[in-house]
This record gives structure tokens, C-alpha cells and sequence, in this order.
């Protein structure tokens, strides 16, 4: 069996620091993830639920109504709260097995929660040897310096970048713009 885990970590992240343009094409992507995965089953989308968010909430429900995807709301900020999650979720038996489980994580603060500075960042993922892709449109950078969201997510991206070639995870990260480039694993095929 394969399984895809999406993770929105900090997704909602602090608007009133963020572009509005950059964080309406992060909602957006999302939705347009769950049209992709409307064919995939085995799939679990972990959302942090720390603040209220009417969009998301609206995403929820859509991907609730379509009723192929588990949707789970955390506070813990802590992976194996997720991988434990997960497993009640899609099945009674074991699944951390990294070789089986896709992970996708997008969010806030890219170059440092989304990168290295969270429980459920890119670097504790690969340190379990999971793979991990990260889709940018649907990530946005506050903390780094810049007069608009573009100019802070692009240097956010080559931090990202700079990141895991100099920590050797190239072969275990990869990065996407648009949804539609996601490996997506399907119990029938890989899906991409």
C-alpha cells in the first residue's frame, strides 16, 4: 500500500505580514490540490488548526464532502503525534515505512519552519528517511527581509535551496511550484 501524507503546517502563518496576492495563490493551489487528489486514495491531509481560518474551513469541508481524503486537524506540533495520527487514520497496521509514504509539506515561514525550525519541518522528515516534496506556491516567507511577498519567498527559496544541497538532501527534497508537479502516490501507480 502507498500513502501520501500532505502537511499544511502554520498555514494561516501571521496574513498581516504576508503579501495578499502571494497568500490568495497559496489557497488557491490548495484547492486546486484537492482536484488532483480526487483520484488518489490513501491520502491524509494534516492542517494545523492553532487560529480559525474561514478559507480553510472551506477547504476542509470540500475535501470532507468529496470524501476520499482524510483530513485531520492537529495542535501538537510533533511528528510522531502525526505519524500516530496517521496510522489510526488509513489502517491498523504500521505504516512509517518511508519507502510506502510520500510526504508534502507546505505552509508559512519557509526557509525556517516549513526548512528546519518545526517538529515537522523537511529536516525531521529526512532524518526518518522519508522523502519529502515541498510545493512553493503553496508557501510563503514573513521573516525574510524584502519590500513584497515575491522578493521574500524568492530569497526564502534559495535559502531553501542553499539548505539542502549544502546538508546533502538534495536526493530526499524536492521542490515544485505548481501542484500538478507532485509525485502523488496512488495504490494503482505513481501518479506525477
Amino acid at each position: 500500500m502507498y500513502y501520501n501524507i500532505i502537511v499544511l503546517h502554520h498555514f494561516y502563518g501571521y496574513p498581516a505580514l504576508m503579501d495578499k496576492t502571494a497568500n490568495d495563490i497559496r489557497y488557491a493551489q490548495l484547492l486546486h490540490l484537492l482536484t488532483i487528489l480526487s483520484g488518489v486514495s490513501n491520502t491524509v491531509i494534516f492542517c494545523n488548526t492553532k487560529i480559525q481560518d474561514e478559507r480553510m474551513n472551506a477547504i476542509k469541508d470540500i475535501s470532507k464532502n468529496e470524501g476520499r481524503l482524510v483530513w485531520i486537524d492537529y495542535e501538537d506540533d510533533s511528528l510522531e503525534y502525526l505519524l500516530s495520527k496517521r496510522k489510526c487514520a488509513l489502517s491498523k497496521r504500521p505504516i512509517h515505512n518511508p519507502s510506502n509514504t510520500n510526504v508534502i509539506i507546505a505552509g508559512t515561514n519557509t526557509a525556517g519552519c516549513i526548512l528546519y525550525n518545526s517538529e515537522l519541518s523537511v529536516k525531521k522528515w529526512t532524518d526518518l528517511d522519508f522523502n519529502v516534496q515541498v510545493c512553493l506556491s503553496m508557501c510563503a516567507d514573513y521573516q525574510d527581509g524584502g519590500i513584497n511577498g515575491a522578493e521574500k519567498n524568492q530569497k526564502a527559496a534559495v535559502r531553501f535551496y542553499r539548505y539542502i544541497k549544502k546538508h546533502n538532501l538534495i536526493s530526499k527534497v524536492d521542490m515544485v511550484y505548481d501542484a500538478n508537479h507532485l509525485e502523488l502516490r496512488n495504490n494503482d501507480d505513481r501518479l506525477g
